[in-house]
């Protein structure tokens, strides 16, 4: 799993985006807003070509 942090410029909103695999081993973005204690999950989409690229690099190097 990697974690990102993303800002919307126009609106300031900051949203957690997490690259993962699902339990059928798709690989995931999850978009996710963090409030107080809690994290509400918006949206979840395939990884594009390129950034499965990247997080098959990451993986590689990460056994956690």
């Amino acid at each position: 799993m990697q974690l990102e942090v993303a800002i919307d410029p126009a609106t300031g909103l900051r949203t957690l985006v997490i690259w993962g695999r699902g339990d059928a081993g798709h690989a995931l973005a999850v978009f996710a807003r963090h409030t107080g204690r809690n994290i509400y999950i918006y949206d979840a989409i395939p990884l594009k070509p390129e950034q499965l690229a990247e997080f098959e690099t990451w993986e590689a190097t990460h056994h956690d």
